[in-house]
């Protein structure tokens, strides 16, 4: 899901509901981790919060930005805590065209993970959407189209004609019904440039709010093989 999960005030009653419903599955919980570094001395909700993710067995994620130098001693109470030091993002690169195919840009997006079979058997499950949006009540397929709004008023481009197109309601539709919509492409994915996704990647800085930001084809880095 997107977002910083521990802004939200019920964030441990979150962690004991996933539990409760996934009694045996691998639950990561990714943040910033901003609250810890802002908290340099442990208090009640942290207390409570490294209590609940030791206690529920949760993966504490904490993707490291540049601004971030250090975190309190409290934090090594977490059991199962990784971090990642995190310089760069993926190269978003809309086409404002909308002349992508829709099928191919869904097939190849970097939203797509590779799902073991048996935990597709498992969940009952046929979409490998690995990053999927709640907002709302409603799940998006990836974040960009979960929050295009904020780039259309910003810029005065108008992309989405119908949002009720890209996303599904939470709460008027069963499991069955949202795998089979996170499955297939959805209209928005005509913008989408995967490619661009998955070979290049832009420096981690604070935005200049330029469009080109959100619209570049150069490949500021090429990542790995």
């Amino acid at each position: 899901m997107g977002g910083e999960p521990l802004l939200h005030p019920d964030a441990i009653e979150f962690l004991k509901h996933t539990r409760k419903v996934f009694p045996n599955s691998y639950i990561e919980l990714v943040t910033n981790g901003l609250i810890f570094v802002q908290n340099p001395q442990s208090n009640e909700f942290i207390d409570n919060l490294i209590e609940a993710i030791n206690e529920f067995d949760i993966i504490v994620d904490i993707s490291i930005y540049p601004p971030i130098k250090s975190f309190p001693e409290y934090i090594t109470r977490i059991k199962k805590l990784r971090g990642e030091p995190r310089s760069f993002f993926t190269n978003i690169s809309l086409d404002l065209s909308g002349k992508q195919d829709i099928n191919y840009a869904f097939e190849n997006c970097a939203n797509q993970a590779v799902v073991d079979n048996s935990i597709q058997q498992q969940l009952n499950i046929d979409s490998k959407v690995r990053c999927v949006f709640l907002k709302d009540g409603f799940i998006y397929p990836c974040a960009i189209v979960a929050c295009i709004n904020y780039f259309e008023n910003h810029f005065d481009k108008k992309l989405v004609d119908n949002i009720d197109n890209n996303r599904i309601n939470i709460f008027e539709n069963n499991i069955e019904q949202i795998d089979d919509f996170l499955s297939k492409p959805i209209p928005f994915c005509k913008y989408c440039r995967p490619n661009m996704q998955k070979t290049s990647q832009v420096l981690w800085e604070q935005s200049k709010k330029d469009i080109s930001e959100w619209t570049s084809t150069i490949k500021i880095i090429e990542k790995e093989e």
